[in-house]
Parts: C-alpha cells; structure tokens; sequence
C-alpha cells in the first residue's frame, strides 16, 4: 500500500496558516487608507516609527532563539527541559531588559535632538529669515550662504 505523500493533518495546517496569513494581509491593506485618514501623516508616522522600534527590539531579543531553542529543547533529555527551556526564558528577558535600556536611551536623545531643531526653527522664525535669504543662488548658479547684497 502507497503511503500519502502528505498526512492529511499536515495539509490542513498548511491551508491554515497560508489562509490566516492571507487574511492578515487583507486586513492590513484595508485599514491602512484608514488609519492614515484617521491619524493623519504626521500622527501614522509616530506609528510607524514604534513599529519600528518594536521590531528592533524584537529581533534583539530574539537573538536567533527562535532557530536554535527548539532543537536544543527538543535534543534534551526528559528531566532537562526545564532546564533548558528556563535557560533560554531568563536570557531572553535579560536581552529584554538590555534592548528596554538602549531604545529608552536612544529615544531619549532623540528627542533632545528634535527639541534642538525645533528651537532652531523658531529662532529662525523670530528673525524673519527664509530659504532664499540663508541660501542665494545668485545669477551665475553660484550657492551662497546670506543675502550679502542688502
């Protein structure tokens, strides 16, 4: 008797997960005209930005357990894989803390520097100048900072 080249159990899981990715794609392409409309550019870009940071963040913490600690857990021997599964768990919340640390740290200058440029607008505001008067490209194609020619 021929055996299936595939079980049965196996080709149901595998219409389900390409079933659930595809509707989370779906999903994704249907509210993201939304929340643009609802959000705005400025406010969806704040979004995206966190979603960026998350990313990071995950991708730190991960740190290639995802590929490694089910072979190890699946290797060890029955009374080890509490061992082996705590291991990898306090590592990964240690990278956790590490990775909460740097984006903490670095949102932190970011928004000195953001604060920095602000202030830079407004002083620049209070003066009155404009673009053409900090940059002046005068007949010859020539770029120079300052109108000189007041």
């Amino acid at each position: 008797m021929k055996k299936p080249l595939m079980n049965k159990k196996l080709l149901e899981n595998i219409v389900a997960l390409f079933s659930l990715k595809g509707i989370e794609y779906i999903i994704s392409f249907i509210t993201l005209p939304y929340l643009l409309h609802v959000l705005g550019p400025s406010r969806y870009g704040a979004v995206v930005f966190a979603q960026s940071l998350i990313a990071y963040g995950n991708i730190m913490v991960d740190y290639g357990f995802n590929i490694t600690a089910p072979k190890d857990v699946a290797r060890a021997e029955k009374s080890q894989i509490r061992v082996e599964f705590s291991s990898i768990f306090i590592a990964k919340i240690v990278l956790l803390i590490i990775t909460l640390i740097i984006i903490t740290f670095l949102l932190i200058i970011l928004d000195r520097i953001l604060r920095e440029i602000k202030e830079m607008f407004q002083y620049s505001e209070n003066y009155n100048y404009d673009l053409n008067e900090i940059l002046n490209i005068n007949e010859e194609n020539n770029l120079t900072l300052f109108n000189n020619n007041r």
